[in-house]
């Protein structure tokens, strides 16, 4: 990241990182590595630039509002880069759910669920409007392959949660524990009991999924009020900013504020 700045602030982007490993480590960036990364950074780019562009050199110290960008810029990547402390990370809970559909078959929700048939025809005609690969497909087809994405229509069948723990030696480890079974209730109230003792244990516990802003944590939510279940003040996300909440989510992470969709799968082999 250093490297990459652009040669007249190159000694600011050493005191970004410094004040990033300070941010996340709590304690300043050794002496020798502040010695590397000027020696190996700050000193070869100022030669070039002297060299190079001498005339705006002076001009470096008063332009401060035009670097400003770029810094925050390049401290949030740096922040990406260094990513979380062994302490962040114990707080951090990994979250995953499974979904199906309510019912067999689209035969079967229309005679249980007679007066909500003309909502999945709705839901249906817009998938098929938005995806030119589903224009084809019938209510009945459109019902096996997407309702489970819908809490209105679909039914959790495994909520899965997890956490990175750390033995004497710091060694890390992974614990899992998944709630499960026919009965959907159950499950729903099963987690939300979890989350509501966690937080009273660890109020600053974050939940982390891919695309949990998007799915996972609003299913779960949208499944807790169709039951009455009361959930925990945490969860109610209408009332706190977006970058205040207790969700990380991985995609979002991946995205870097760009735009794109990419699978869990994909990006577990990338990195």
């Amino acid at each position: 990241e250093i490297n990459s700045a652009s040669g007249l602030s190159a000694d600011r982007m050493c005191e970004v990182y410094s004040a990033v490993y300070k941010d996340f480590y709590k304690e300043e960036l050794p002496k020798e590595v502040k010695s590397y990364i000027y020696n190996k950074y700050t000193i070869p780019v100022h030669k070039i630039n002297v060299k190079e562009n001498g005339k705006y050199i002076k001009m470096s110290k008063t332009r401060s509002d035009e670097y400003t960008p770029y810094l925050w810029n390049n401290y949030l990547k740096v922040r990406i880069i260094i990513m979380y402390t062994k302490d962040q990370l114990k707080k951090l809970i990994f979250l995953d759910i499974e979904t199906t559909s309510n019912y067999i078959n689209y035969s079967e929700f229309c005679e249980n669920r007679p007066r909500e048939v003309k909502f999945w025809q709705r839901k249906a005609k817009a998938l098929r409007k938005d995806t030119t690969e589903l224009q084809d497909k019938s209510d009945a087809d459109l019902y096996e392959s997407h309702c489970a994405l819908y809490p209105e229509f679909g039914r959790v069948v495994c909520i899965s949660i997890g956490q990175i723990q750390f033995d004497e030696n710091d060694n890390p480890k992974f614990l899992a524990k998944s709630y499960y079974g026919k009965d959907e209730k159950k499950n729903i109230e099963d987690f939300i009991n979890f989350s509501r003792a966690i937080f009273n244990k660890v109020p600053d516990v974050k939940f982390v999924g891919h695309n949990v802003k998007n799915f996972d944590m609003p299913y779960l939510i949208k499944k807790a009020f169709i039951y009455a279940i009361q959930i925990p003040q945490r969860f109610h996300f209408h009332d706190v900013k977006p970058w205040e909440n207790c969700l990380v989510d991985t995609l979002n992470l991946w995205r870097s504020s760009g735009i794109g969709y990419v699978s869990l799968e994909h990006l577990t082999l990338l990195l």
